[in-house]
């Protein structure tokens, strides 16, 4: 073989596999955050706590809750404003109940609080739950899941309440039945979707994961098994997307989804921060997180995120390293 032709040659498998690449892999531009726009000092009660879960931001209100509850007239759930303040906080127990376990809580647009989880028994029964209350935290809804144990919740524009939950265990293992439930607080269930079968034996889909209601669709993301659901309103199937890249050395403690393209997850360890963003390949089914510029790093050193909330609107309501210490600051910033 002359050597032009070799030349030739290694040319053009190195354009094939370029374009094979190309297509394997396609470049996807990176999201850039802006300055804050806004910042805001809110009060402590929503982020520290023995028993104090992370927040999460919901229909412009921080929701935060406290997992354990083993006494009626204690507050588990309060709603934060955008101004820092309290403005609801309820106080869910059920009669002859020994504890009271909070998996998820959200807002309605109104100011009105949603909770999920269960409740101990003091003759050894236990019971999952969905609630509801009246702008003064009272409760006024309750809806008994039976077999299904409700995780992490939110409130479509219609009012419904999504929950992303399991059927829990038998022998050590799972058992079978939908993952992803709708509900009307007047009627009860009123859909499920989503069988377990989609997700590995071996995990709890449901752990640790975050679910969101935007105006078009209900997201979840479980961390466990690192897949992205999303479903229409519109339609009656989720779509499920692999996201196995997940950084294995950090672990996801914030996510926001205020759209199907832009969707971003904090992960951090032993005070290394970075905020990534999904990007989806619809032709795969599957979606790679993709580190957000300038937001890797030290928190003792260097201006990075270290907390994720939620969305509003067009931008992410995030916490950062460079706000003096002890000091819980919201920051609203766009991303572009």
């Amino acid at each position: 073989m002359s050597r032009s032709l070799l030349i030739k040659l290694l040319v053009l498998f190195a354009m094939l596999s370029t374009n094979s690449s190309a297509q394997e892999s396609p470049t996807f531009r990176r999201a850039v955050l802006t300055d804050s726009g806004r910042r805001v000092v809110f009060d402590a009660q929503a982020f520290w706590g023995p028993r104090t879960a992370i927040p999460e931001w919901h229909h412009g209100f921080l929701v935060g809750w406290e997992f354990e509850t083993f006494q009626e007239g204690g507050v588990n759930v309060r709603l934060f404003d955008q101004t820092g303040s309290k403005v609801t906080e309820a106080a869910i127990w059920f009669p002859d109940s020994a504890r009271v376990f909070i998996e998820g809580a959200a807002a309605t647009p109104d100011g009105r609080i949603v909770a999920a989880g269960e409740a101990n028994k003091t003759d050894g029964t236990t019971g999952h739950f969905l609630v509801a209350t009246d702008r003064s935290g009272r409760v006024i809804q309750a809806i008994q899941t039976q077999e299904f144990y409700p995780g992490k919740v939110c409130v479509a524009p219609d009012g419904t309440v999504w929950s992303f939950g399991s059927m829990g265990y038998s022998k050590k293992q799972p058992r079978p039945g939908k993952t992803l439930r709708h509900f009307d607080m007047d009627k009860g269930e009123i859909g499920s979707f989503l069988p377990r079968s989609a997700f590995p034996k071996n995990v709890a889909p449901d752990e640790r994961a975050y679910i969101g209601c935007s105006a078009t669709e209900v997201v979840a993301y479980s961390t466990t098994s690192s897949k992205y659901i999303e479903m229409k309103y519109d339609t009656d199937g989720a779509r499920v997307y692999d996201a196995s890249n997940a950084p294995s050395s950090l672990r996801l403690i914030g996510f926001a989804s205020p759209d199907h393209q832009q969707t971003f997850g904090l992960f951090s360890l032993l005070g290394h921060y970075g905020l990534y963003q999904l990007k989806f390949n619809e032709a795969s089914s599957t979606a790679m997180w993709v580190p957000v510029d300038g937001t890797q790093g030290e928190s003792k050193t260097e201006p990075v995120v270290i907390g994720l909330w939620g969305s509003d609107a067009d931008g992410l309501i995030l916490s950062r390293s460079e706000d003096i210490g002890g000091l819980a600051a919201l920051h609203w910033t766009k991303f572009k």
